[in-house]
């Protein structure tokens, strides 16, 4: 498994050791699922600006319309 040194602040590290204490979990384990949730909000929001852009292309002359 490669391994990863992260700088980071002071206040960093706290928040960091903070929320690890408060899920009783450890710093590593708390950092990698946070890396995992900001994945998976990237992802999802990508799907739904997709969503919006082809929704907004589709029906661009009734948006118009009721844009008046």
């Amino acid at each position: 498994m490669p391994t990863m040194s992260v700088r980071m602040s002071d206040e960093d590290s706290a928040l960091l050791r903070r929320l690890a204490e408060r899920e009783n979990r450890s710093m590593n384990d708390t950092a990698i699922l946070a890396i995992r949730r900001l994945a998976e909000q990237t992802v999802v929001e990508d799907a739904y600006a997709d969503a919006v852009s082809k929704v907004a292309e589709r029906d661009a002359t009734l948006l118009d319309l009721l844009s008046r």
